[in-house]
């Protein structure tokens, strides 16, 4: 008689049960940051308290991603998406109150400042690294006096030109052009979302069974 020890034992029941929590964690690490940042940034746009709500929104959504990677899951590359995502989210989220309540104001560019962030930071092995994002800045005269100024990262007009510009009455949103709110970015953040869940699950059950 042949005797296998493959599939039986304690020991393999518990791998067996923290692969499962493994797979249930890929699925609901994204989901939950998602979530998090969604439900700050509605209290940002509608609720009391204005936008400081969205500061600790993307504190919460960071801190989430940060413990669950540290405790490896999800992995680094549906990690990866999810941090694409949360930038993704915020954006997806502006266009859609610009959209829903938004006005669209005409205004005449009337300087453009170019200016450049540098930041660097350094991981846990000590090296660092220096990222550059280049802002432009507007002052604007519009009709009706607002918004009076604009930043985007990237090129939107040159001075003494009018261009069109979608801004929030409320102040709770920063304008943006008009050709730059895009209610469509949601199924970006949607598609990542789902990719990094599909990445983790697929990561984890790839990974060596349990024996």
């Amino acid at each position: 008689m042949v005797w296998s020890a493959r599939g039986s034992g304690p020991s393999y029941s518990r791998a067996l049960d923290a692969r499962h929590l493994s797979v249930l964690a890929a699925v609901a690490a994204p989901l939950l940051v998602a979530a998090v940042l969604l439900g700050f940034l509605m209290l940002s746009a509608y609720g009391p308290g204005g936008r400081w709500w969205a500061t600790i929104g993307y504190v919460t959504a960071f801190c989430i991603l940060a413990v669950s990677l540290l405790r490896g899951t999800p992995a680094f590359l549906p990690g990866a998406l999810v941090f694409l995502a949360i930038g993704t989210t915020a954006t997806a989220f502006e266009n859609w109150v610009l959209a829903d309540r938004g006005r669209v104001a005409d205004c005449t560019v009337l300087d453009v400042d170019t200016r450049v962030v540098t930041l660097t930071r350094t991981d846990v092995d000590d090296y660092g690294f220096t990222t550059d994002t280049v802002h432009y800045d507007y002052r604007l005269d519009c009709l009706g006096g607002a918004p009076a100024t604009l930043t985007t990262g990237s090129p939107a007009h040159r001075a003494d030109r009018p261009l069109a510009v979608a801004y929030d009455p409320g102040g709770r949103v920063d304008p943006k052009p008009q050709a730059h709110v895009d209610i469509d970015s949601a199924w970006w953040a949607a598609g990542l979302i789902a990719a990094s869940i599909i990445v983790g699950v697929g990561w984890t059950l790839c990974e060596k069974e349990p024996w």
